[in-house]
């Protein structure tokens, strides 16, 4: 019998008697957030250490030759591995939430893919797990699919950090690498590319209206009919409801100051908890919510060399149609509140 979790003023402190399935769960989620947040900034300081306060300065140089030796890897399709996609531990944060990949359409590999995922949450937690990790059984619902989700560029800059987002199949998200990708005579080929980006992070709020930045994103259209990848909607149920943010409506003084911020360094500062290790009221794991990533029917693209503004818009309005489409046909089943909406801005 599991215990109830202990009040102390306004925190809710996580009960002792808690099965070891769950401390597994509750560890995972540890890690990934130290190596989501906190290990870029360990990365950091790291070289400083061991050049000022170690005697193996050489480990980096020879680091940095390889890195300049593999520099584009992220732009030339990566290099995924599976040893590192298939650990348990990424089974064990799956089941934290629960995360699960819910397929409601045949995705053929005789095609190349652009999966469009939205929304894009606080950190797009669903996308990783769901596409980068074999956690979820994508490669058992997605046969002969090869999968890779697409990050910022600059997420591959800190050293050591790059190679781990390498081994997660993750590429850079600019044009000349998802037309690498999605360009290979080799089909099967797909990419998981968040769409909203950062922007779209800032509407991740619990309990309120799924607001998707995609209007005015249509470079992901040309790509598709560029290179003749057909587009796939897919839409994370519950990936807002993970974090609490900091209250910042359009208009207001902390919405400007983040717009601010990320017109000069291209990042959007999100101010945000979850929970704790070891309670229930703050922190930065994530909430134990469930997360559906919902996977809809693929739109056939013909490949154009050089679409017109008018082909982009078409496809462009098709996409939109079919992602809200697929966003109400399975909110009742799946969305966290009864009266879910989605706009689409």
């Amino acid at each position: 019998m599991v215990e109830s979790p202990t009040k102390v003023g306004r925190v809710h402190f996580a009960p002792l008697n808690v099965p070891l399935q769950r401390r597994l769960q509750t560890f995972a989620a540890f890690y990934y957030s130290f190596m989501t947040f906190f290990f870029p900034l360990l990365n950091i300081f790291l070289p400083f250490y061991i050049v000022f306060y170690t005697s193996y300065w050489w480990v980096l140089v020879i680091y940095a030759i390889f890195y300049i030796y593999d520099y584009q890897t992220p732009k030339r399709g990566g290099r995924p591995n599976r040893f590192i996609q298939e650990m348990t531990l990424h089974k064990w944060f799956a089941e934290y939430f629960p995360i699960q990949l819910v397929k409601t359409a045949e995705v053929k590999p005789n095609h190349n893919y652009l999966f469009g995922y939205h929304p894009h949450g606080v950190i797009s937690i669903g996308a990783l797990t769901s596409f980068g990790t074999a956690a979820t059984g994508v490669s058992e619902k997605f046969p002969k699919l090869k999968f890779r989700l697409a990050t910022l560029g600059g997420n591959f800059v800190l050293p050591v950090r790059r190679e781990y987002l390498i081994a997660f199949g993750l590429i850079d998200c600019g044009r000349e690498s998802l037309e690498h990708v999605l360009s290979n005579e080799e089909k099967g080929q797909a990419v998981v590319l968040v769409i909203g980006g950062a922007e779209e992070a800032l509407e991740a709020h619990p309990g309120k209206p799924s607001i998707l930045t995609l209007q005015k994103r249509k470079g992901f259209i040309k790509v598709a009919l560029t290179t003749g990848a057909h587009l796939v909607p897919v839409y994370g149920f519950g990936e807002n409801e993970l974090f609490t943010q900091l209250d910042n409506p359009e208009g207001s003084k902390m919405r400007t100051w983040q717009k601010f911020v990320k017109g000069i360094t291209g990042v959007t500062p999100l101010i945000f908890h979850g929970r704790g290790v070891f309670n229930y009221s703050f922190g930065y794991l994530p909430y134990r919510s469930p997360i559906n990533v919902v996977v809809g029917k693929p739109i056939p693209v013909e490949k154009v060399e050089s679409p017109t503004d008018e082909q982009i818009d078409e496809l462009h309005a098709r996409y939109v149609a079919a992602i809200t489409q697929l966003f109400d046909e399975n909110k009742k089943q799946y969305a966290v509140s009864e009266n879910a909406k989605l706009i689409v801005n």
